[in-house]
């Protein structure tokens, strides 16, 4: 599967990068769904803000 990760927080957006990652294992339980898009907001990659 394909994943954004961070690299480094504190450049911000430039320490986003795609990468590809192992499919995780279901554990008991669990509920495993199919994402088709998803966003966030830069004040969400600000560590000092609460959120």
């Amino acid at each position: 599967m394909r994943a954004i990760t961070v690299r480094d927080h504190d450049t911000r957006v430039a320490g986003l990068y795609l990468a590809d990652m192992p499919f995780p294992d279901a554990a008991d339980n669990d509920v495993i769904g199919q994402v088709h898009a998803a966003g966030f907001t830069s004040g969400k990659l600000d560590r000092s803000r609460p959120g």
